[in-house]
């Protein structure tokens, strides 16, 4: 576990959001906190890269406009 993310997982902490998972060897973290939208978010410590992962919506079968 690195110095990095120690740092962001305080910052979580300061953040008051719910840790829903934790793998120290991948330095990974999901969180969650439904009244300000965040469900599952992803947060990978790649020092130093912070990867932030978040599911928005569904593609559609047919898209049509939505990648224009």
């Amino acid at each position: 576990m690195t110095d990095y993310f120690d740092r962001v997982k305080e910052y979580v902490l300061d953040l008051d959001l719910t840790f829903v998972r934790e793998d120290a060897g991948d330095e990974l973290i999901v969180v969650d906190d439904e009244e300000r939208g965040i469900k599952g978010l992803i947060i990978d410590c790649e020092d130093p890269i912070l990867v932030l992962e978040q599911f928005i919506l569904r593609v559609p079968k047919t898209p049509g406009d939505l990648f224009r």
